[in-house]
């Protein structure tokens, strides 16, 4: 009788036996048989691209006879060094520029029907979520500025970093973390493939776009499943998605239940982002008006209590965002003193009254401490400024 399997990478575990590889990424061939014998294993795999193997039944029943491997000592964790805007930002920017190009080759392998890298965005997870404990503004402030405000892969990015920047809200499990930014940098997988007028909001098309746009979601599926699957959370955070927008109310309720503040501070993100950054059509709102509009629409939406939690620990004015100060001068939140919110640190280099740029120079906003105000959170096309070029670790 034939036991042999085909099992995605993210099924494979430890006691198998390995036949052969049967799917992978890139031109040069994987060649790997033999027992699964730890996790390490497991991601070797995934590091060379295999994204599907071929194992063997028969064998595996015997696999309480592999040597087992010897019992990880767990070490209590190291604390990660505190470093200033400066000092991060040169490592942040690599980060960012890693990232960014990582998704890049994402898209063009979806368009071109090409299993994509899933095990590649894994590792740039770590360095994201290592880059937000140095420094928990740089980094967000960066791809605040840097991605484009109407873009998938700039919508996909800035909801990962927003995610890093708030995750331990919800969980400190570190599988969780990966599952939890992995859904924002993938969840959008399948609207590579959409023409461009059902890029939009479903509110700006008629039932009929609306139903074609919907097909994103199940093509999302598709392709994380061609290209050997996502970490359990990631493909139900997808799944909930597609049962959402079709209305399968029982199967969405069923869902959310499992996943719950993972899904309602996932939720809060990608909706934030696409309001602030006018996404898919939408107009762009202040970041004090995405917050309002959270909480309008709490508590059958959103969880009240969870956008409260978020606001403390982002800002009113998140660090990347423009703002206009009652002075008249223009700069972007670049962090916060003492990673207090209600202190921010704006990097100033414009005054509208003027319409001239002024020496750069960052302001403290302090009740106690100084005389001007926030009056509007603003975009760098109303005053027709390249923001990008005023990004600097100064």
């Amino acid at each position: 009788m034939n036991q042999l399997q085909r099992v995605s990478i993210t099924k494979l575990t430890v006691g198998c036996y390995v036949e052969r590889v049967s799917k992978q990424l890139g031109d040069v061939r994987v060649v790997q048989t033999g027992w699964v014998r730890n996790q390490k294993s497991i991601d070797d795999l995934k590091k060379k691209g295999v994204i599907e193997v071929i194992i063997d039944q028969s064998k595996e029943m015997q696999s309480n006879k592999v040597a087992a491997a010897p019992a990880k000592i767990e070490q209590p964790p190291i604390k990660t060094k505190q470093l200033s805007f400066a000092n991060e930002f040169d490592q942040a920017l690599q980060t960012y520029n890693q990232l960014e190009k990582a998704m890049q080759d994402i898209e063009q392998r979806v368009i071109s029907f090409q299993p994509i890298n899933i095990w590649q965005l894994e590792l740039l997870i770590h360095a994201i979520l290592e880059s937000t404990k140095r420094n928990p503004s740089c980094l967000l402030c960066i791809t605040k500025i840097k991605t484009i405000p109407d873009s998938i892969i700039g919508h996909s990015m800035r909801v990962a970093i927003l995610l890093a920047a708030t995750h331990h809200l919800v969980t400190k499990k570190q599988e969780n973390i990966i599952s939890l930014i992995l859904c924002a940098l993938l969840h959008d997988l399948g609207k590579y493939k959409l023409a461009g007028q059902l890029q939009k909001q479903d509110h700006l098309l008629n039932s009929y776009l609306k139903i074609q746009r919907h097909k994103y979601c199940q093509s999302t599926l598709q392709i994380l499943s061609n290209s050997g699957g996502a970490p359990e959370d990631t493909v139900l955070l997808c799944q909930y998605q597609l049962v959402n927008l079709q209305n399968e109310q029982k199967s969405a309720i069923e869902l959310a239940q499992h996943l719950h503040p993972m899904l309602e501070l996932f939720m809060i993100c990608d909706t934030f982002d696409s309001l602030s950054s006018g996404f898919e059509g939408e107009k762009s709102i202040s970041s004090k008006a995405c917050y309002q509009y959270l909480i309008k629409k709490s508590p059958l939406q959103f969880n009240n209590t969870l956008i409260k939690r978020v606001i403390k620990q982002l800002g009113m004015y998140p660090a990347g965002f423009l703002v206009q100060l009652e002075s008249g001068k223009l700069g972007y939140i670049k962090g916060f003193k003492d990673n207090n919110t209600s202190t921010p640190l704006i990097h100033c280099f414009y005054n509208v009254k003027s319409k001239l740029y002024i020496n750069i120079h960052e302001v403290i906003l302090s009740a106690e401490f100084s005389d001007d105000k926030i009056e509007a959170n603003v975009l760098a096309s109303q005053f027709g400024l390249d923001l990008t070029s005023h990004l600097s670790s100064l």
